[in-house]
């Protein structure tokens, strides 16, 4: 369908709205196509192309995308009408191609000019420009560039202005051809001008941008699109970390283009939702949080307490308590049992029973043993003091630091090659030696990437025999291997 009258009722500007064009670039007169102000006489450009296109069976120009097409108005001639439509008479070939003039001077400047140079052909007479043998930039068939092709004469012959010698004056016929044709293109310029003016309506005048609606209340989010004419539409959805009230999503997103008085989307927050809490009290610490889980909450240890009644790791106590309602997303608070443990005596011990001592307790031995120089031989390898008193009621795996005696003369040494992965960083590396099913260390030291990969260092023992010791690089355990200590 052609854009007729687009020109018009756009009140003189081009049909653009900023990178959008209005309109069917395959009618566009070459003043819209190059963003120059249109008028009527671009209407005359694009009937000029209808009826091309009515001869010929094809539009002017075509291309691959809309800017070729666009070029080609402004810029190339369209293909002569006689080569795609030999049977084509010549005036109206003429009447064509002063309407496809690119320079709007040299088109009708007007529909009712035009209709009547139509008419004139439906008559078998033309009346092209008689200053001119060029029409529109086009040049005229042979015989047509006189005022006026006689009634009765020979094809294409000229009336020079002396009247005919035979010419009778006969009754003017009533030319039901032309009719029908002026009647089909004043109905094709009406149908151009109501689809033009209601695409420019419906673009223009009555389009508008979704805006962005998230992470704003709802009644802020109304109004604004309220002003943008969109209505909303609302959905409620709990969520455990949004406010109520909050706009989460929108559908469509922002930007998207859509007609006024259209619905968009919003999934709006109504907050956690409620859940009655669970009881965990009974239940092992991990048997706590799957629970807790699968209602939405999260477990958190504020206590490990010694108790001889609840076994260890098993939830003692629980806040809020079980029934309570809660959010999704709150915390149940819990205290744990760590059991019961009662630390041993171990000080005036040798070193070897202390650890087995504090690993038949349930409890720990540090590995930051510390040493008391001492000369006196008979209390080598002995405990000086523990950190935790004898006899007091502590959680099982609690940490026991402990004192040695030694005498420097009756400690053992041996050397060990460390394996240091490469690193572009310095690393921190331990070495503990295990004993008994308990380990403490026997060498800390920081390593910076220039250094060897395989130091030597030396560890040393209160007691001679074979041990594993194990690597640990940077807080994680890399390797354990066997050692002899003389």
């Amino acid at each position: 369908m052609a854009d007729f009258g687009i020109a018009r009722m756009a009140n003189a500007s081009t049909l653009t709205r900023g990178d959008v064009v209005m309109g069917s670039v395959h009618y566009f007169s070459p003043e819209q196509a190059s963003g120059q102000n249109a008028d009527e006489r671009s209407d005359i450009y694009s009937v000029g192309v209808v009826l091309y296109e009515m001869l010929t069976g094809r539009v002017p120009f075509d291309g691959d995308n809309q800017v070729a097409i666009a070029m080609q108005h402004i810029h190339n001639r369209p293909v002569p009408i006689e080569q795609l439509a030999p049977d084509v008479p010549a005036s109206l070939n003429a009447v064509c191609m002063k309407a496809l003039a690119k320079n709007p001077v040299y088109r009708y400047q007007s529909a009712k000019e035009m209709a009547s140079d139509l008419r004139l052909v439906m008559d078998g007479k033309i009346r092209p420009p008689a200053n001119t043998e060029v029409t529109g930039g086009y040049r005229l068939m042979p015989g047509e560039t006189g005022e006026k092709l006689t009634d009765t004469g020979a094809k294409g012959t000229l009336e020079t202005g002396e009247k005919p010698l035979r010419q009778k004056k006969e009754r003017p016929k009533i030319n039901w051809a032309w009719w029908i044709f002026t009647a089909f293109t004043v109905s094709l310029i009406g149908m151009g001008l109501f689809w033009g003016g209601r695409a420019i309506y419906e673009n223009v005048m009555n389009s508008t941008q979704v805006p962005d609606l998230t992470g704003i209340s709802l009644e802020i989010a109304q109004k604004a699109a309220q002003k943008a004419n969109l209505h909303i539409e609302e959905v409620l959805i709990n969520h455990p970390t949004v406010q109520a009230g909050t706009v989460v999503m929108q559908a469509p997103e922002e930007g998207t283009v859509l007609t006024k008085g259209d619905t968009v989307v919003l999934t709006v927050s109504d907050g956690p939702s409620s859940v009655e809490t669970p009881k965990v009290v009974g239940l092992t610490l991990q048997d706590a949080i799957t629970t807790a889980q699968n209602r939405g909450l999260t477990v958190t240890v504020v206590e490990r307490v010694t108790s001889s009644e609840v076994q260890t790791g098993f939830v003692i106590s629980q806040v809020p308590e079980a029934g309570e309602i809660m959010k999704s997303g709150d915390v149940i608070q819990v205290t744990v049992s760590g059991g019961l443990a009662i630390v041993p005596e171990v000080t005036g011990r040798t070193f070897s029973d202390a650890r087995l001592a504090l690993q038949q307790s349930g409890l720990v031995l540090s590995d930051e043993v510390s040493y008391v120089l001492t000369q006196d031989e008979l209390l080598h390898n002995l405990v000086a003091a523990q950190s935790v008193p004898g006899g007091t009621q502590v959680i099982q795996g609690t940490d026991v630091a402990l004192s040695v005696y030694q005498v420097p003369s009756m400690t053992r040494a041996t050397t060990v090659l460390l394996r240091l992965p490469p690193s572009e960083a310095t690393e921190s590396v331990r070495v503990t030696l295990a004993c008994d099913d308990t380990e403490y260390l026997v060498f800390s030291g920081d390593f910076p990437p220039e250094s060897l990969r395989e130091p030597e260092v030396q560890i040393f023992s209160q007691e001679s025999g074979t041990f594993m010791i194990r690597v640990y690089i940077d807080g994680t355990f890399a390797y354990q291997q066997e050692v002899a200590i003389e």
